[in-house]
């Protein structure tokens, strides 16, 4: 009987210590974890941390309505397709927040034994100013309380007045985010701040003020400070970890909530590791690729189970089995525990340039690929996965044939010193390609691509003239000059540019070409070119820019318009409107956007020629826009606003 229950304790105690948790560091310092993967999607009227449970667990909550949003397809995906707590349109006649205003107890951080480590995965999608994330008050006088002002985020530490030995300010970027800190505010140095994983060493006199208890959204009575943001995940330990610790805490969330570490620092500044301490990312590493980083991933002892990410602004995708709405909803599966494919690149443009087309395989009969590559990182990973690559305006998006793509693959990142291979539809590795306006998606992507446990480079490239079409136009201007008009563009790169069209209209549909312009092939230094309508039309007219490849190939570029005998003639269009209006005017001026009850509704200053202004926020209905230019009188123009 005693050896009976003495085997059930060693049991019981051994699932304590190796139970799920962030980094695999162990429960025994873990004070408190809320994590929001088992809430219910909807209003969340209570959160209860995830580790400890039971008669330890703390709990949140949100006593009337309105609430915060658990969602797990908050607009954009900002949280990578996994659940986050949604604070919108709140303000304090309209609170959303959770709290306990009981003393919490999870770490301490005055005095100069004190010891302690927070994490905080949050996202603010826009500049503002006092938004609190987390306070953290203990009657003890050990606090923390996180917030935004405006363009710089603020944490500071304790209870005891203000101090810029426990308060440090980041730099926001308004990108998914990771806020950790360690330490105490006993001296100049004994607290750390990491954004994203770099240290901020920005100093600020500050500390924290409130009530006592926990609070998320919210500092109670400050009418300022209600959170309008993503709050994703909250984590406290009652120790200091180590930097390797907190790199593993930060791989965690950086993978499941699409954010990227900062390489700022150098060294392994950014690295992401597994639980096991393996380097699953290298940042420093070909370094110039360490921009939007993002993964796929399984990690048994910490709950990661990253079935699809996607870049910040879904340019990239990855993803095992089918995309799907959310995480949870892919059926994919991984076979191996601690199994990773990580992604990032090199911020190039999204089409071809002349630069990346000298950069190519001899061996594949190319014409073009896109100047952005990939650095693709394989751990332990045996499944196929997917890609998505949205292509930019400039790669023709129209024009994309997929039988004219392939998949090229790079051991170094050098296209064009051999190590290259080149995947297309049909080859016999199980590759796919296919095309839905403006993505491209890469299916079946093997170990026979990017072997296991290996780093690979990867771009697009096509084996024709017309996917994807590279010229580069950075300028185009039309201006009045006595009885003429001078047209002029510029262009910074072109690719076997035969010659550019000149089209003019008086209605801006149906235009007469009347002027061709000679191409300059290929060139990799900026051109400008010019020409003269000696014989222009009266009133206001319109010219269109278009250009045109040795195979024939044609794209259309912009269109100007102007108005060269009519000096204070203001032109606006279209007319009616749903989303926004432009007008042509000879003078700079101010606009102004007024109601039928005589409400100005929009007032803005404009320069001469072009200027487009957004109307999409007013109601149906009839405005009138009432223009001043610095020469001439006043107009009055009605516009009616459609849906």
């Amino acid at each position: 009987m005693i050896r009976y229950i003495i085997t059930l304790t060693i049991i019981h105690l051994g699932t304590c210590v190796n139970a799920q948790n962030p980094g695999n560091l162990g429960t025994t310092n873990l004070t408190a974890w809320f994590m929001p993967d088992a809430l219910a999607l909807g209003n969340v009227t209570s959160w209860t941390t995830t580790f400890p449970i039971g008669a330890s667990a703390t709990t949140v909550t949100d006593a009337s309505a309105p609430y915060p949003l658990a969602t797990n397809t908050p607009a954009g995906n900002v949280s990578n397709y996994n659940t986050t707590l949604e604070f919108t349109a709140n303000t304090t006649a309209n609170l959303k927040a959770l709290e306990s205003t009981t003393s919490p107890n999870f770490l301490n951080n005055v005095n100069s034994s004190d010891q302690g480590t927070f994490f905080c995965a949050y996202l603010f999608p826009t500049s503002t100013s006092n938004d609190h994330l987390v306070l953290y008050n203990e009657s003890s006088l050990d606090a923390i309380q996180v917030r935004n002002l405006g363009s710089n985020g603020m944490l500071a530490l304790g209870l005891t007045g203000n101090s810029s030995n426990g308060a440090r300010r980041w730099v926001e970027g308004f990108v998914p985010s990771i806020l950790s800190y360690k330490g105490n505010k006993s001296g100049a140095s004994t607290m750390n701040l990491y954004d994203r994983s770099w240290e901020s060493t920005t100093a600020s006199g500050s500390g924290s003020t409130g009530p006592t208890g926990l609070y998320f959204g919210v500092k109670p009575g400050i009418g300022t400070s209600p959170l309008n943001g993503y709050l994703h995940e909250v984590i406290f330990y009652n120790t200091d970890l180590t930097d390797l610790e907190i790199g593993k805490v930060n791989s965690y969330l950086a993978i499941k909530y699409g954010a990227t570490l900062l390489s700022t620092g150098g060294g392994t500044q950014g690295d992401y590791t597994s639980t096991n301490g393996n380097t699953i990312w290298s940042a420093n590493t070909s370094l110039l690729y360490h921009n939007d980083v993002v993964g796929i991933a399984r990690d048994d002892n910490q709950g990661l189970l990253q079935k699809q990410s996607h870049s910040y602004d879904d340019t990239t995708r990855i993803y095992l089995n089918s995309l799907a709405t959310t995480n949870s909803a892919n059926t994919g599966t991984f076979a191996t525990d601690r199994s990773f494919v990580m992604i990032g690149h090199n911020t190039d443009k999204m089409c071809a340039t002349v630069a990346s087309n000298l950069e190519v395989p001899g061996t594949c009969g190319l014409y073009s690929r896109l100047e952005r590559e990939w650095k693709v990182t394989n751990t332990n990973l045996t499944e196929n996965f997917n890609l998505d690559i949205t292509v930019n305006v400039c790669a023709n998006q129209g024009l994309v044939n997929i039988s004219e793509l392939c998949l090229l693959v790079d051991d170094d990142g050098d296209f064009s010193n051999g190590g290259t291979t080149c995947y297309f539809n049909g080859d016999g590795t199980g590759i796919g390609l296919s095309y839905s306006n403006p993505v491209i998606t890469i299916t079946n992507i093997s170990n026979a691509h990017i072997p296991l446990n290996a780093t690979q480079y990867i771009t697009i490239a096509s084996f024709s003239q017309t996917t994807p079409l590279p010229i580069e136009l950075t300028q185009f201007t039309i201006t009045c000059s006595q009885e003429e008009v001078n047209v002029n563009w510029t262009t910074e790169t072109e690719f076997n540019n035969d010659y550019f069209t000149i089209g003019r209209s008086r209605d801006a549909i149906n235009f007469e070409n009347i002027a061709i312009v000679k191409g300059n092939g290929t060139s990799t230094s900026q051109k400008t070119y010019s020409w003269i309508d000696e014989d222009p039309l009266s009133g206001t007219c319109y010219y269109r820019l278009s250009q045109t490849n040795f195979d024939g190939s044609t794209k259309i570029y912009q269109t100007r318009s102007i108005s060269c005998n009519e000096d204070d003639k203001v032109l606006l269009y279209p007319n009616p409107s749903e989303n926004e209006i432009t007008i042509t005017t000879q003078y700079s001026g101010t606009i102004e956007l007024i109601d039928i009850a005589g409400k100005v509704l929009l007032e803005s200053s404009f320069e001469a020629g072009d200027t487009t202004f957004a109307i999409d926020q007013f109601s149906s209905g009839s405005y009138i826009v009432r223009i001043k230019q610095v020469k001439g009188g006043v107009q009055n123009i009605r516009l009616l606003k459609v849906k």
